[in-house]
């Protein structure tokens, strides 16, 4: 994919409990255009650059276990809501990167 005119990478920092709970779905992202190779092997040690459709993979791939009980029984494990809180964070970020390219902020 080629990024539109003024489209910009994100610098994201993704570590701790967030990072693992991402680790554990990395396999999910096989259609992505090499993001599951780069999550797989992301330490979380510095910021990943993150593209729009980067952002909008991550979230659509998280959307997909939040609510599925073979990956979580309980919504009040930390491991839940610890990916919860990047979905959430990504977001957030992809909003802001879509907002910049259209100019609707």
């Amino acid at each position: 994919m080629k990024p539109a005119s003024g489209e910009r990478k994100r610098d994201i920092l993704i570590n701790g409990l967030e990072l693992n709970e991402l680790h554990r779905f990395d396999w999910l992202m096989a259609e992505s255009y090499g993001l599951e190779c780069r999550i797989a092997n992301y330490k979380g040690t510095r910021s990943i650059g993150l593209w729009r459709w980067d952002i909008d993979c991550l979230v659509e791939t998280i959307e997909s276990v939040l609510d599925d009980p073979e990956f979580y029984r309980s919504h009040k494990t930390p491991g839940y809501l610890a990916i919860k809180a990047l979905r959430d964070r990504l977001e957030i970020e992809g909003k802001a990167l879509y907002a910049e390219i259209t100019g609707k902020h």
